[in-house]
């Protein structure tokens, strides 16, 4: 299976130019499929929010580790030593 990527730019709403593309994508081939019209901010989104994932991961690793060593730095020397 064949697959090909085309971006396109606007000075408007992109969204809009979608019946025009699909014209010229017809004119060409009309056996030709399109699909998965996205703006670019939605590719860029998706792209992006697997790494805003994995960052709230780690921050909340971090906030726990470092909950679990200032409490334990805090506590008093003598307790649980001979």
């Amino acid at each position: 299976m064949h697959a090909m990527t085309v971006a396109v730019r606007s000075n408007g709403d992109p969204l809009d130019l979608i019946p025009a593309l699909r014209g010229v994508v017809e004119g060409m081939d009309a056996d030709l499929p399109i699909s998965e019209v996205r703006s670019m901010d939605a590719v860029i989104g998706a792209s992006v929010s697997r790494t805003s994932f994995t960052m709230v991961l780690l921050l909340a690793g971090a906030t726990i580790a470092l909950f679990l060593g200032s409490a334990g730095s805090s506590s008093p020397k003598g307790c649980g030593s001979p």
